[in-house]
């Protein structure tokens, strides 16, 4: 339900707001380096190049740089003048960027919003192409793309929303239509022109983690006070990345130093370096006879009378109506009497006498007459007086996130009792589905294994 109210408000945006879409597949025959020895990882760069300093000098800089970072993606902002009266390169400003990169052994392909002022470059070939409109002035578009990189398909958006006016509006305009694929790995560039405390960047960080985040000196200034004026912790350019990838920054900053010719833009180039988190499991049961063998796999079970606690199968009395001398399932005997009645545990046998309780080096459990040396806390069971930690496997269904799948498991077993070893539910191995397996998936929900 909620992917098709997004689809209707994306179709709403389209037909209510914008005048167009661009649909393009890109053929161009450049000659990309497809056959380059594979990497460990990926370089983006996100930057806001400034219309009115885009001469040959200035390009030229900006093509060197790009070579001296080895960036694999690069999305560009303002790659055209777009104001009237401003002077454009013969051929364009980005024609001339990409054919400089070609001119000093770093070709890229490159897609670009005509008249849009946006443009993505990249190391390895685009697959496809498509530029939608999200609003406010005729310049301010979002594009997409995909292309097969070293480490896996990845989708690039390269946007740049307007000013404050119309800002928070175009960017969720903008993650309705990034809602919309789920193909592949997800990552959002631009200039965003938002800050942190805009109410619209928890749009976005809902979803997706900051590739530099703000909150770092070496991230926390995108803007070149220089140029702007004062504008000092202004981190308004992002790199983004979906939460739930297996990828991680492995280095990230802010570069103030691209001087990029004559002149400088009112930006400073963003920089993130992602790599593969490792996919490799080494599994641990040394030591264990139970538990988790931190790979989604276990050591073993225990028997029904036991619980899995710190890798190593426990045994838990259990004297629930029985009385003095009896076994308590565990080779020992209960101790358990009547009000008024002490076991003596060397003829055990209940006598009349006054109960003396005994909780010396207990942490839990009964105290010999009757009442109770303390408790566990959730998670933690008490064997012999000592509170243990408990290793359950809450993922039931082995999709290796606790969630409602689990949940709704344990639900529709609700009140078995039986064998546990044929029960996945039975969560704690005590021969029924009840209160404390339901307790132990929410004390452990979203947890992963």
């Amino acid at each position: 339900m909620k992917r098709i109210l997004r689809i209707l408000i994306v179709l709403l945006i389209i037909l209510g707001i914008s005048t167009s879409v661009y649909i393009i597949t890109c053929s161009e025959n450049m000659d990309i380096r497809d056959e380059a020895a594979e990497s460990e990882t990926i370089t983006m760069i996100t930057y806001n190049i400034m219309w009115r300093k885009q001469t040959k000098e200035r390009l030229t800089g900006i093509a060197e740089f790009i070579k001296n970072k080895d960036a694999d993606i690069v999305a560009l902002q303002e790659t055209e003048g777009f104001k009237s009266g401003t002077t454009t390169i013969d051929g364009g400003n980005y024609n001339y960027l990409k054919n400089k990169l070609t001119e000093i052994g770093y070709p890229m392909q490159a897609t670009e919003v005509e008249r849009r002022t946006l443009a993505v470059l990249s190391k390895t070939s685009i697959q496809s192409y498509e530029a939608f409109d999200i609003g406010g002035k005729d310049y301010r578009k979002t594009q997409t793309l995909y292309t097969d990189t070293t480490l896996g398909k990845i989708r690039i958006f390269n946007v740049h929303p307007d000013w404050e006016e119309l800002l928070c509006e175009q960017v969720r305009n903008f993650m309705y239509v990034v809602d919309d694929y789920s193909d592949y790995d997800i990552f959002l560039l631009g200039d965003f022109n938002m800050t942190l405390n805009k109410e619209c960047y928890s749009d976005v960080t809902k979803e997706f983690f900051e590739g530099c985040d703000p909150v770092n000196e070496i991230c926390k200034d995108t803007v070149n006070d220089d140029v702007s004026g004062n504008y000092q912790n202004y981190a308004i350019d992002h790199i983004f990345y979906e939460k739930n990838l297996d990828w991680e920054v492995a280095n990230a900053y802010v570069d103030k130093d691209e001087m990029g010719g004559e002149g400088k833009s009112d930006h400073y180039p963003v920089v993130v370096t992602f790599n593969k988190k490792s996919s490799e499991c080494n599994s641990d049961c040394e030591g264990k006879q139970c538990g988790s063998d931190g790979c989604g796999g276990n050591c073993g079970t225990c028997e029904s009378n036991e619980v899995c606690a710190e890798g190593i199968c426990e045994c838990v009395s259990n004297c629930e109506g029985k009385s003095c001398g009896d076994d308590d399932g565990c080779g020992g005997r209960c101790r358990s009497c009547e009000s008024g009645y002490v076991c003596n545990t060397n003829s055990w046998a209940c006598e009349a006498g006054t109960c003396v309780a005994d909780c010396e080096g207990k942490q839990c459990g009964n105290d010999g007459c009757g009442g109770s040396c303390g408790s566990c806390d959730n998670n933690k069971v008490c064997i012999n007086g000592e509170c243990k930690e408990i290793d359950f496997n809450c993922d039931v269904n082995m999709d290796d996130t606790v969630n409602i799948l689990d949940l709704t498991i344990v639900k529709n077993n609700w009140g078995w009792e039986g064998d546990s070893s044929k029960m996945e539910a039975d969560l704690n191995k005590d021969g029924k589905v009840d209160m404390f397996d339901l307790a132990t998936i929410i004390n452990n929900w979203t947890k992963k294994y």
